[in-house]
């Protein structure tokens, strides 16, 4: 932005760069309230026991989501053939029209003890 206004003044477009004295923002991470292991545990049993037709299947996202780093719109893309059981991991790739949010095809390892 500076450069830009900086072309401005050079052309006689304005006078003054109104951004000169304006430093840089930090950056704040966010602060995560994350639930513990059991309270997470407890969260997905009460997801799966709500008693609606898909309690079994939304509680089976929330925790695929959890474990995977999977955002929602990559999950609706992974099918059978993107799990590797023998290797323990699945390809991640998102929408074929809009790729991931980087554009890269990635794997998912499975983690020892996760069952």
């Amino acid at each position: 932005m500076r450069a830009i206004f900086q072309l401005a003044i050079d052309h006689h477009v304005i006078l003054a760069n109104p951004a000169a004295e304006l430093g840089k923002l930090k950056v704040r991470s966010k602060h995560l309230e994350l639930p513990s292991p059991a309270e997470f545990r407890a969260l997905v049993v009460a997801i799966r026991s709500v008693g609606a037709w898909c309690s079994r299947q939304c509680g089976d996202l929330v925790e695929f989501l959890a474990y995977s780093g999977c955002r929602l719109d990559e999950v609706a893309w992974i099918t059978w053939h993107d799990v590797c059981e023998a290797d323990g991991f699945i390809w991640v790739h998102g929408d074929p029209q809009n790729a991931t949010k980087n554009s890269e095809r990635r794997q998912v390892a499975n983690h020892p003890g996760d069952g």
